[in-house]
């Protein structure tokens, strides 16, 4: 399978002699959901009183996709099949903004 020329660029890919594609070691990685959605979000949980991953009160705060992935409880449900329970440390690895680290 080729990967689309235009993807591997914008993704900034390359092919190995394998034939895999992975990022290119070099290329800078950065995602942002921008400023004023990343503020409402940081705000939002700073000022709930209730911060558990089943939260209503940060569900009732969604308003667009960047805060619906952040607040919706629905996250926890990539988790729950897991039945963690809480005898020990987890490692989160890759927790990033932390969308799901509330669950844990």
């Amino acid at each position: 399978m080729t990967f689309p020329h235009h993807l591997a660029n914008h993704n900034r890919l390359h092919q190995v002699s394998s034939g895999v594609w992975i990022r290119d070691p070099d290329a800078s990685f950065e995602y942002s959901d921008g400023k004023e959605a990343e503020s409402y979000i940081a705000q939002t949980i700073t000022q709930a009183t209730d911060r558990g991953s089943l939260s209503t009160e940060l569900a009732s705060q969604i308003q667009d996709w960047s805060s619906e992935y952040h607040l919706s409880p629905l996250r926890s449900n990539l988790l729950r099949a897991l039945n963690l329970d809480s005898r020990g440390p987890i490692l989160e690895i890759g927790a990033g903004c932390g969308a799901i680290t509330r669950y844990l």
